[in-house]
């Protein structure tokens, strides 16, 4: 209370020092931004499959022995693709590595702003769900990556018809997106 006490005081005799006697000819002339200033808010992310793979990866580095094979996903247009595939990279190449360390390594990269982001962004995954989260999360991206191919073959086929070589990697790819559909189905059943 000897805060408020102090405070009350000093308006008091500001305002006596300006000539104003009531408290309210006074409160219109304060700027309110003090009281403003305590409700800073970080700004929230927009849970994006790769933010949360890249978030997760840069602040569990050790996740990254969980990546299988990510050839043939380098031709694929996903905003992210290209960082997450040298982030696994990167941290597959030097085991026990740490998120200090990790962000150490990409200091002078034109991604550390969005990794130091990255690095301190509550995701809200409990921690112990996070590897299996991870996982989820990884799953997700293959998945949507075998149906944006289908869907290009599926154009092509349409607009250009598919030839020999095209016609079986059609059929690779819906095989690869019915059996992904199937173990998934699979996994929430249990």
């Amino acid at each position: 209370m000897p805060g408020e006490t102090l405070r009350l005081y000093l308006r008091q005799q500001l305002g006596n020092k300006l000539g104003l006697l009531d408290d309210s000819q006074l409160d219109r002339l304060m700027p309110k931004q003090a009281e403003n200033a305590n409700t800073y808010q970080a700004p929230q992310l927009k849970r994006t499959t790769m933010r949360i793979l890249i978030g997760l990866l840069v602040q569990n580095p050790q996740l990254a022995a969980l990546v299988p094979s990510l050839d043939g996903l380098e031709q694929t247009k996903q905003a992210g693709l290209p960082l997450f595939v040298e982030l696994v990279q990167t941290c597959l190449s030097q085991p026990g590595l740490t998120t200090g360390q990790l962000l150490e390594l990409y200091r002078d990269n034109k991604f550390s702003q969005q990794l130091e982001t990255l690095a301190t962004w509550n995701h809200m995954i409990v921690e112990d769900m996070v590897e299996q989260h991870f996982i989820d999360t990884l799953t997700n991206l293959y998945d949507s990556v075998l149906e944006q191919r289908q869907e290009e073959l599926i154009a092509r086929d349409r607009t250009h018809g598919l030839n020999a070589a095209g016609a079986p990697g059609a059929v690779v790819i819906a095989a690869g997106v019915s059996e992904e559909r199937l173990n998934t189905k699979r996994l929430k059943c249990r």
